[in-house]
């Protein structure tokens, strides 16, 4: 009999948890657990987490594995919010004590020593639990950055957090047998910042569930015209750009189109939300998985909010959510960095439509296009071409198989 591969999952982020990072382990695990040359067990934490809300919809992706353990992590939302106020960093992210204690919590559980560890980031304490658990049982370490990390253009950290973090950053990049980035660009500035081990980086994006891919187009059967936004809302990743836009439609379009919004939103764009008091915008809060996929469905025109950045270079993020919204074939409205990765990559495709944070021009036109466009019955403006196989999670799972055989 063949000899299969031992693989030990390490992520914080695994189901029936649930946030962006949850979605992209579970994709990617769904098609490499399908293959008979992979025996996966999976090191995970507790649940529940703060900020990863059990999701029993999450357990529709169906991961064979022959073992999950979990971890306690210590966390307190409330001291996490005191020491954030007075400035202390904790290294690497709140749930820091995942990765405490890990070679004995390994030494006593019924974890059997595999053949590759592969760690998942965020939150980079899944790293730092598969560095300790690839020397724990001497055997190589594949780590995937979902996100930069030193090279984050997000965070600004203090003095002693950027030092640590450059210190293990390095580490783990000297350790790693295979260094994973979810984007081209970001697999390109790593290379340029670690040259000795830009052989060891690879790209693989996020995924879209090969079994989403959608078959029933939409034929227009809403009576308005139907955007949707899923997904969190944070900092300057908000509508406001919309919402000046639709404050800007004539009279006579206010009541051709809705707008919905569903996930999380910090304090201050619960206060945006709250100030647009809007007859055409519907905030419904967090929802499960399976019923964002079903908004997603329902909509005509599928919203997108990025990350700000003046440097395009700095877009190098693709996000997670793009992947669900191309498996629907909708039109998609982004507002994003213009000739950055998500600005790129929608428009190389022809899915959708890019405009500015600062272009509300731009966007109320594109609304006004959108609802003369739905009052015409015009289906085919609003169905996108069928989505890249390069983004397929079966495709890229054997990309992933690959790197794990080529080090087992």
């Amino acid at each position: 009999m063949k000899h299969r591969i031992k693989l030990l999952l390490v992520s914080i982020a695994f189901p029936p948890k649930k946030d962006p990072e949850c979605i992209q382990t579970a994709k990617y695990l769904k098609y490499l657990s399908n293959t008979e040359e992979l025996d996966i067990q999976v090191l995970t934490a507790c649940d529940p987490v703060i900020n990863m809300p059990v999701d029993m919809s999450m357990n529709s992706f169906s991961v064979r594995n022959s073992g999950v353990f979990k971890k306690k992590i210590t966390e307190n939302r409330y001291l996490n919010f005191l020491l954030r106020k007075i400035g202390i960093e904790q290294f690497p992210d709140t749930k820091f004590t995942f990765s405490w204690g890990i070679r004995r919590f390994l030494k006593n559980s019924k974890i059997q020593s595999p053949d590759v560890v592969y760690a998942r980031s965020y939150p980079i304490s899944s790293l730092i639990a598969g560095y300790w658990a690839s020397i724990h049982f001497n055997k190589p370490l594949i780590i995937h950055f979902s996100d930069p990390w030193t090279l984050s253009p997000l965070h600004r950290h203090s003095l002693s957090y950027q030092r640590k973090m450059e210190e293990w950053e390095l580490r783990l990049i000297k350790h790693a047998s295979a260094i994973v980035f979810t984007s081209e660009l970001t697999a390109t500035n790593y290379r340029v910042r670690y040259p000795e081990y830009k052989e060891r980086i690879h790209f693989l994006p996020n995924v879209y569930d090969d079994a989403d891919l959608s078959l029933n187009e939409s034929q227009l059967r809403n009576e308005k015209l139907k955007l949707v936004y899923t997904g969190g809302i944070v900092g300057n990743r908000n509508p406001e750009p919309i919402f000046k836009a639709i404050s800007s439609l004539p009279e006579k379009m206010l009541d051709r189109f809705e707008f919905f919004i569903a996930g999380e939103a910090d304090r201050d764009n619960r206060e945006l939300l709250g100030k647009f008091n809007h007859q055409s915008v519907s905030y419904l809060g967090p929802i499960s998985f399976l019923e964002s996929k079903k908004l997603q469905a329902s909509a005509d025109i599928l919203v997108l909010i990025d990350n700000h950045f003046d440097d395009a270079n700095k877009a190098m993020y693709l996000p997670s959510k793009l992947l669900d919204y191309f498996v629907q074939r909708k039109r998609i409205l982004a507002v994003t960095t213009p000739q950055g990765t998500t600005s790129n990559t929608l428009e190389e495709g022809e899915f959708g439509d890019c405009f500015g944070h600062s272009d509300v021009d731009g966007i109320t036109n594109f609304l006004r296009k959108a609802i003369d466009e739905f009052d015409k019955k015009n289906h085919s403006y609003f169905i996108r071409p069928d989505v890249p196989k390069k983004f397929s999670a079966s495709l890229n799972a054997q990309n992933l198989l690959k790197i794990i055989k080529h080090y087992a």
